[in-house]
């Protein structure tokens, strides 16, 4: 069967990639009515398109592309692996369904986009529209269209490949108020987005497009800084939970009665220690748990959490590989025994690697 060649093949030849001979032998096995069990049942034939089409090399992905079945079309229009001339090809087929599928590849040439974008389909233009493949002059013809749907003008909005004039554009135009707010809302997180536009949008009366500004990479510091301090505390957890977040905002929101916001920044991939410090003293257990887990918590700090009323806490003390010995120690004697497990399993972590490091 399909799935015994598959498996087959897999195993003796995992880095061969299918010819197109072998590629189409298995797509046709796949689509046999007879093997599907049936006439019209395809049974799991497109699962086994799709991982013929993963392993196939791209003249097979190219003689794919021309099969005669659309459901097969539909596979390999979807692969980011697709070479760009069959891509431009499917983009063109007479079936709507393997047309959106181009459309959503983000491998899909601009050509190919680009004359995507011509067609009357609302949904091929929202999927051409969110596209980072799409170029900025395609974007651009499809925010000037007359009658383009919303969702399709908030797809342009927040797409990185639209140009910061374009962004500015929308953002001027008027629009049935909810519109216009999705709209900004979308440029507001657009990583595109110039420091001027993000700047005014900061000042927004409403508290979804200044917490899609307060989360975009590029605002800038002292735009973060006055949103720290928003009265909406959506808008200061995602300050606090921004990459770009400066230690000195991160230190501030630690301190935060809210505990949403104080997760995010104890949730950072990259939190400074004082802020972790911090936020070790909050009230939500949550946090504190949080702050325990984290690999930069200072050691000083685990050995305050490793007497936390909350057994949770102490449990993500006793496995944070930076714990201390001396709460290993206490904790190993802990009334609940899934603490005193995470501090048995992490002391044989530091067991081993101090033998590894001798």
């Amino acid at each position: 069967m399909v799935q015994q060649a598959l498996a087959s093949t897999h195993g003796r030849h995992s880095k061969t990639l299918y010819t197109p001979g072998q590629a189409l032998a298995l797509v046709t096995q796949a689509w046999d009515p007879h093997i599907a069990g049936r006439v019209g049942d395809t049974g799991d034939a497109p699962l086994q398109v799709w991982a013929v089409a993963g392993r196939s090399s791209p003249d097979a992905l190219r003689t794919l592309s021309k099969h005669k079945d659309h459901c097969v079309r539909v596979v390999i229009a979807s692969q980011v692996h697709c070479p760009p001339d069959a891509l431009v090809r499917l983009a063109s087929d007479r079936r709507r369904d393997v047309r959106l599928a181009a459309a959503l590849n983000s491998s899909c040439p601009p050509q190919a986009l680009a004359h995507l974008a011509q067609q009357q389909d609302d949904a091929v233009l929202c999927l051409v529209a969110a596209n980072p493949s799409s170029s900025p002059e395609t974007l651009q013809s499809l925010a000037d269209r007359a009658g383009m749907p919303s969702r399709a003008v908030r797809n342009v909005a927040v797409n990185p490949a639209s140009s910061p004039e374009l962004l500015q554009q929308l953002a001027s135009r008027a629009a049935p108020a909810p519109v216009r707010q999705e709209t900004l809302m979308s440029i507001a997180a657009n990583p595109s987005c110039p420091a001027g536009l993000l700047s005014r949008l900061g000042v927004s009366r409403q508290p979804d497009v200044r917490r899609g500004v307060a989360d975009n990479p590029g605002c800038p510091p002292d735009l973060m800084g006055r949103l720290a301090g928003d009265p909406h505390a959506d808008v200061r957890s995602a300050v606090a939970y921004n990459r770009h977040c400066p230690a000195k905002l991160a230190i501030q929101l630690a301190g935060d009665p809210e505990p949403m916001v104080v997760s995010n920044v104890a949730n950072r991939d990259i939190c400074p220690p004082k802020a972790l410090a911090v936020a070790a003293g909050h009230q939500d257990s949550f946090v504190r748990m949080a702050v325990a887990r984290h690999l930069s918590c200072p050691p000083a700090v685990l050995g305050r959490l490793a007497n936390d009323p909350e057994r949770a806490v102490r449990v993500e003390v006793g496995a944070n590989p930076q714990c201390p010995p001396e709460a290993i120690v206490r904790l190993l004697n802990d009334p609940a025994a899934s603490v005193r497990r995470a501090a048995v399993s992490n002391r044989a972590k530091v067991s081993l690697r101090v033998a590894l490091a001798q």
